[in-house]
This record gives C-alpha cells, structure tokens and sequence, in this order.
C-alpha cells in the first residue's frame, strides 16, 4: 500500500520585498514581479511568509494583519486588473498573516493558502493589503511563496 505524504518545502520565490517598505495602514501595496508557475510547482499547496528584521514604530493592533493578494494571467500575457481595489478584493485574497502586537522585535509570519488553496499553472503577482494598525517597518520587508506537492511512496 502506497503512503501519501507531503514533499520538502521548498522556496518557489521572492515575491514582495521593496513594495511594502513603508506601507501606511490601510494601503495596498504595487504588486511585486511576474512569478512563473507554468513549468515547476505546478499544482502545488504552497506556504506565505512575511519576513522582516525591524521593529514596528507603534505595536500592531490586536488582530493586526497583512492580507495577501494574487492576481493571474490566465492566457500567459495578460493580467487581470491590479488597481488597489481589484487587488485588494475577497476574489484575490489568498492568505491573511496575523501580527503579534509587539514593537521590540523583528517579525517572521507564516501561512498556508487558504481554503486548500493551490498554485495554478500560471504567470502571477502578489500584492498585499496592511491592516496592522501601523504602518509597516521602513526597510527590509520580504514576502516568501514556499511550495510543496503531496507524494506517494
């Protein structure tokens, strides 16, 4: 009998980093680069992390998040719409990260796709949405997309 288990995480790409610098309470970000999903990690469940080595200048709010948006190119050329409010709209929203409301420390977030989502076979771009209660730190904000399959063996 064949056991079903998960493969090694592993890092598909950088996918936010300067566009978030900064980023006001309330604001959508730019979406970051073109991430190519066409020929490997297809289909795979993946894994957001929100990494960042700074300190808030004010704690986030309690419930304080960063909501993480996707938007596709389908047809290999063209994006749907990434205007904040289209972004930044439930039909795009694919993870939301939770902040600990602390100001002394740097901190590392992560989270998987929601509702078992999975990477389509397909050109995206992710932006987010900053809903801590402060804006985010100045510098060295980077966003991570982690991917793995499930495997038989």
């Amino acid at each position: 009998m064949a056991i079903i288990r998960p493969t090694t995480l592993t890092l598909i790409a950088t996918v936010l980093s300067t566009e978030m610098n900064g980023l006001s309470n309330g604001s959508t970000s730019n979406v970051g680069p073109t991430i190519d999903l066409t020929s490997t990690n297809r289909y795979a469940k993946y894994l957001l992390e929100w990494d960042n080595s700074n300190t808030f200048s004010g704690s986030p709010s309690l419930g304080g998040a960063i909501t993480v948006y996707r938007v596709l190119a389908l047809d290999g050329t063209n994006f749907s719409l990434a205007s904040s409010s289209i972004l930044s709209s439930d039909n795009n929203r694919i993870a939301t990260l939770l902040l600990a409301t602390v100001t002394n420390a740097g901190q590392k977030v992560s989270s998987p796709g929601i509702d078992g989502t999975i990477m389509v076979p397909a050109l995206c771009r992710f932006g987010i949405r900053n809903l801590s209660g402060q804006p985010l730190p100045g510098t060295d904000n980077v966003l991570r997309l982690y991917g793995y399959n499930i495997e038989s063996v």
